[in-house]
């Protein structure tokens, strides 16, 4: 009957011991990825908009009534949502969590 302990207690520990590995590494890239992504869009975006301050008012204006910056900043989300998944899918992170 102890071998029997033991076993269960051998399959908790490998069990748990690979989620937690999992877990970790997830929320490790999850953290650098979301990181990175977030100082480059920012960039990007600051980019964008000086170049739209860099036109003339009415330009300005009239793209201000079209709601571009809306649309601007709707596509770098989209964007950003791309590279997470892409990121989360990838044949690399799944050798990184496997155990």
């Amino acid at each position: 009957m102890p071998w029997l302990a033991g076993l269960i207690a051998g399959a908790f520990y490998q069990i748990v011991g690979s989620l937690v590995a999992k877990a970790l590494t997830a929320l490790a890239v999850g953290v650098v990825t979301y990181t990175g992504m977030q100082a480059t869009i920012g960039w990007l975006k600051d980019g964008a908009v000086s170049a739209f301050l860099a036109l003339p008012p009415d330009v300005v204006a009239m793209l201000s009534l079209m709601r571009v910056g809306s649309c601007v900043n709707m596509v770098f989300s989209a964007i950003l949502m791309r590279l997470a998944f892409n990121g989360m899918n990838s044949d690399t992170v799944k050798h990184w969590v496997k155990r």
